[in-house]
C-alpha cells in the first residue's frame, strides 16, 4: 500500500498527513534483557537486611515531601485551584462547533500523488458521535477504493487550556498515531489543521495542511495540501461528504 491514504479522517483532517505515505512517528523503545552479570547473588542478602533503619532514622513530618506547607494556604486557595480544574475540563462553545460533524455520512475522496498525476478515488461511509459527555467527537471510517479497503478511527476535541482544536487518528494503513492541531474560522465556518508525518521513503518529517469547510451543515468539503517537488504547497486531496442522517 505505497503512499497509503486515500481518505480523510475526522472531518478528513487526519489522513492528510498520511496520504503521501505511511508514517512511523512513534518513538523506538528497547528492552534490556538480563545477562550473566545480573545474577541473584547481586541482590541484597541477609546481611543487608540487618542494616534496616530504625523508626528513629525514618523521615519525620518536617522531611515529608508532601508536607502541609506545600498545599494551598487556605480554603480560598484550594477553591480557586479546583475552579480552574473544573473550568479546564468543562466543554464550552468551542466544543459545540464540532456538533455539525455528528451523524452518518457518505463520501467520495480524491487524491493526487504529485502535481499533474492521475487521481485515485475512494468511496465510503463515516459515523461520528460524541463521547465522554460531549468532550470529544469520535469518528469511524470504512471505505474502498483504488488502493483497497480502508478503516480508521479518530478523535477530535477542543483544548480549553491551549485554545486549540486537537485531533488524533489511527488506521489500518499505518502503525503510527497521527496528531494535529488547529483553529476554527467562525466567519467562513472552516476548520484549519496542521500536522506532520514521516515520509517512509526518506525518513524526513513532512508538513501538511488541511481546510475543512462546514458552512453547509449537510455537505462538508475537505481540501488537503502537502509540499510539492518545488517545495510549494499543492492540492493533493479533496473529499466531499454528504449527510445520510
Amino acid at each position: 500500500m505505497k503512499h497509503a491514504r486515500t481518505l480523510i479522517s475526522m472531518a478528513g483532517i487526519a489522513a492528510v498527513a498520511f496520504l503521501v505515505g505511511k508514517m512511523d512517528l512513534l518513538p523506538q523503545t528497547s528492552i534490556a534483557v538480563a545477562g550473566d552479570d545480573d545474577k541473584h547473588t547481586d541482590m541484597p542478602g541477609d546481611a543487608k537486611k540487618k542494616t534496616k533503619k530504625k523508626h528513629s532514622d525514618m523521615p519525620g513530618d518536617a522531611d515529608h515531601p508532601h508536607k502541609h506547607s506545600d498545599m494551598p494556604s487556605d480554603a480560598m486557595g484550594m477553591e480557586a485551584e479546583m475552579a480552574a480544574w473544573t473550568k479546564a475540563a468543562t466543554p464550552g462553545e468551542n466544543h459545540l462547533v464540532l456538533a455539525s460533524m455528528a451523524g452518518e455520512w457518505e463520501g467520495e475522496w480524491i487524491m493526487w500523488m504529485a502535481p499533474g498525476t492521475p487521481p485515485s478515488k475512494s468511496v465510503g461511509k463515516i459515523s461520528r458521535k460524541w463521547i465522554l459527555d460531549g468532550r470529544y467527537m469520535k469518528e469511524t471510517v470504512k471505505a474502498k477504493g483504488d488502493m483497497g479497503a480502508y478503516a480508521g478511527h479518530g478523535y477530535v476535541g477542543y483544548n480549553n487550556l491551549d485554545g486549540l482544536y486537537e485531533m488524533v487518528w489511527m488506521d489500518n494503513w499505518s502503525t503510527a498515531i497521527h496528531l494535529s492541531s488547529g483553529y476554527y474560522d467562525a466567519t467562513s465556518k472552516t476548520m484549519h489543521f496542521q500536522g506532520t508525518y514521516r515520509n517512509p521513503a526518506t525518513g524526513n518529517l513532512v508538513k501538511s495542511w488541511s481546510e475543512y469547510d462546514m458552512s453547509d451543515p449537510n455537505r462538508h468539503v475537505m481540501i488537503g495540501y502537502v509540499p510539492g517537488p518545488d517545495g510549494k504547497p499543492f492540492k493533493h486531496f479533496e473529499g466531499v461528504t454528504s449527510r445520510l442522517k
